[in-house]
């Protein structure tokens, strides 16, 4: 039985390089690699099962792992995490880190990872009151809400207003990284929190109230897997029958077995009245069943001959390994 595939997984693109005062979030969920679902087009845009002409994907591996892959040769796909940078090889699948910085056709995204999710949808702009709910809902499910989550864009609300008046969400574990780094671009890039944006300016009022996540103190290096990705687990193989090892049939069991069937061979004289010596080859398969009696020499095909094969296919051997073996019978 093979395993389950790992469950989606749901994550933010933060696009960097949109100027205008759209909401910067496009909420979206990476499905098991090998199905129809989050990708790009040529032209860098976030699409929903259009893999077949898409320049780039994003899915989830058989080890549960979060993956960018560079489908065609449209479009240039990179990734950055700090100070690492990648242009992505055709066809191999990379890893991508919550806060990794991806870049198509030119378009750039910040990543932030959510958690698994039992439920794939399409990717949907994320109104900025929902995706600050979202994130303190998550960090309360992970009791890891920090002090500058508590506070609202009033600097009066608090974590339980908020997470009460939030929509239910099916983030399950989370790395909520919501600062816009559009606001510090050269702190994103070296992955440092950076300073707070004036209050009074657009920018501010996107991420007050959010929490900033704090660098990692190392950077982990980017990698490259070979494709398809491999599992990291192996279907445990069949358990074989093991059979005990018969034992060979001794002199004595083959006289024993074959003096019982001669009064059939007798029989077969009084039925026919051809005397003389039969040449029977025996052949007894393991169990100890014979599998085959063929007479040869001057009684092979005549009506004799088949009596004393019947009459020799009747014996019985104890359990034993495969053997051949002759025999003669006397008609008379």
């Amino acid at each position: 039985m093979g395993r389950a595939l790992p469950d989606p997984i749901e994550l933010c693109l933060e696009e960097l390089d949109d100027a205008s005062d759209a909401e910067p979030y496009v909420r979206c969920v990476a499905v098991t690699g090998g199905s129809p679902g989050l990708c790009f087009s040529p032209a860098g845009e976030v699409l929903w099962r259009l893999n077949e002409n898409a320049s780039a994907e994003i899915w989830v591996s058989l080890d549960g792992r979060l993956m960018l892959f560079r489908k065609s040769l449209q479009a240039q796909v990179s990734l950055t995490r700090v100070e690492r940078h990648l242009e992505l090889p055709l066809g191999k699948p990379v890893i991508v880190l919550g806060g990794d910085e991806i870049s198509v056709a030119g378009k750039r995204f910040r990543v932030h990872v959510h958690g698994t999710t039992a439920e794939a949808r399409p990717p949907e702009r994320l109104k900025l009151r929902r995706a600050r709910n979202l994130a303190v809902a998550a960090a309360i499910a992970l009791g890891a809400l920090t002090a500058d989550c508590k506070h609202g864009a009033t600097g009066g609300s608090t974590a339980t207003t908020s997470s009460a008046t939030a929509t239910p969400s099916p983030v399950t574990a989370a790395s909520h990284d919501f600062k816009d780094a559009r606001t510090a671009p050269a702190a994103n890039a070296g992955g440092t929190n950076g300073a707070a944006p004036d209050a009074g300016t657009a920018d501010a009022k996107r991420t007050r109230g959010f929490r900033r996540t704090p660098p990692h103190p190392a950077t982990p290096p980017i990698q490259i897997r070979d494709y398809p990705p491999a599992p990291s687990y192996k279907e445990p193989e069949p358990e074989k029958a093991t059979v005990a090892a018969l034992p060979t049939l001794s002199q004595g069991d083959i006289v024993s077995a074959m003096k019982a069937v001669q009064p059939r061979v007798g029989e077969c004289y009084n039925q026919h009245k051809v005397p003389g010596i039969v040449s029977v080859s025996i052949s007894v398969s393991k169990g100890g069943r014979i599998a085959s009696a063929t007479v040869t020499g001057k009684f092979a095909g005549t009506p004799s001959g088949k009596c004393v094969e019947a009459a020799a296919k009747t014996a019985r051997f104890p359990p034993c390994e495969a053997m051949d073996f002759p025999w003669h019978f006397a008609l008379e």
